[in-house]
């Protein structure tokens, strides 16, 4: 049993803005599809196409640390001969 009384009026509001969103957020989903399947009908590679989004995300600096990092583990795993000449 809930000890706070309940703002129907309120509650109705939060829920309804939610349906909303999500509504929005599935017509947006549709969009990026369909985008992303243009994409590719003209032999663009998507994965790389999302990287490059997730990279002009960062600035130079975080972009370096991860460079280096990628540089790191790449050590760790004994796979410098095989990525030589890529990184």
């Amino acid at each position: 049993m809930m000890t706070n009384k309940l703002d129907a009026h309120e509650l109705r509001g939060f829920v309804e803005s939610i349906e909303l969103l999500l509504g929005d957020r599935m017509e947006l989903n549709e969009q990026l599809n369909n985008l992303f399947d243009a994409l590719k009908e003209k032999n663009y590679d998507a994965k790389v196409v999302r990287q490059l989004i997730r990279m002009r995300k960062l600035n130079q600096k975080q972009l370096l640390q991860q460079h280096d990092l990628m540089g790191d583990y790449i050590d760790a795993l004994g796979m410098r001969e095989h990525c030589k000449g890529v990184i």
